[in-house]
């Protein structure tokens, strides 16, 4: 059933388990959203999504959950990175666990990946369309390691000559990109409770030592991401409440956080997402 909203989808590294359990319900009840916008995980996971690969996303973060190749302070070193994206993106679906390419190039539906652009401090947006117009995937692979890049554990990617970081240090939640989309309607999935967050000095100091001299449009941004993730909760929020977007939102975390890698935590976050997804589901048929 194709609806007549759009998808967004927040990032949040391996809290994104209760995105890819909501969605893997939404493949299983045949559900098609013309557009899709999300950051970071969000972005990874609307990959999968395009591609109908039910399933895929949770086997893969389970798989190689204690690979080092996966996530590790050995990859920062080796690679400049805490997530070693080409083991990610290019070794795992091509070589190992093999993606269905061939699914994702029929996809008719739009998905847009955000990426903070680290010299304006704006959120630049990849369509996939385009890119498959355009002949040119390894650009907008490339712009999914930039909007996975978290500030401080992973360096910036470069796109025509533009370094960008993590898409969810500009946008947290891309709503507003749907909206300027033209989509009104949405459906937005969250990866943490639909609460406003405590400002915390841990989050906003490493960018100061790190980017300080070089970008500081990206200082300004991690300084004030708690101003910023608030002003669109209370936006959602009010959304919401006049019935224009319907907000998915986990009960609890489970104490799942970023980079976490406790197995048993991440399978009940995924089964809570799967659960929340089925309900939601059959409201999203039923108002059809």
């Amino acid at each position: 059933m194709k609806l007549n909203s759009a998808l967004v989808l927040q990032g949040g590294a391996m809290k994104s388990m209760f995105t890819t359990g909501v969605l893997d319900a939404f493949l299983e009840e045949g559900l098609i959203f013309p557009y899709i916008v999300g950051v970071s995980a969000g972005a990874a996971n609307g990959i999968a999504f395009l591609a109908r690969e039910k399933g895929r996303t949770c086997r893969v973060n389970l798989t190689y959950l204690h690979d080092p190749r996966f996530m590790s302070f050995k990859n920062y070193r080796k690679v400049g990175s805490y997530f070693n994206f080409d083991f990610i993106y290019k070794e795992v679906p091509h070589q190992i666990d093999p993606f269905n390419y061939d699914a994702l190039f029929q996809a008719e539906e739009e998905l847009e990946i955000g990426a903070t652009n680290c010299e304006t401090g704006e959120v630049d947006y990849f369509s996939f369309q385009e890119a498959k117009r355009g002949n040119d995937f390894q650009t907008f692979l490339r712009s999914l390691y930039a909007s996975c890049s978290m500030p401080c554990v992973c360096k910036p990617i470069t796109l025509n000559g533009v370094s960008y970081l993590d898409g969810g240090i500009g946008a947290p939640i891309p709503s507003g990109r749907a909206r300027e989309q033209g989509y009104q309607n949405q459906v937005v999935i969250l990866t943490q409770p639909l609460e406003p967050k405590q400002a915390s000095r841990i989050r906003s100091l490493p960018p100061h030592w790190v980017y300080r001299n070089t970008y500081p449009s990206m200082v300004s941004l991690c300084d004030h991401y708690t101003e910023i993730y608030n002003q669109t909760i209370d936006s959602l929020r009010a959304e919401q409440e006049e019935g224009r977007i319907i907000v998915i939102a986990p009960d609890d975390t489970f104490g799942v956080r970023g980079i976490s890698k406790n197995r048993t935590k991440l399978i009940r976050f995924y089964f809570h997402g799967f659960e929340k997804g089925l309900a939601y589901a059959k409201l999203l048929q039923a108002k059809q």
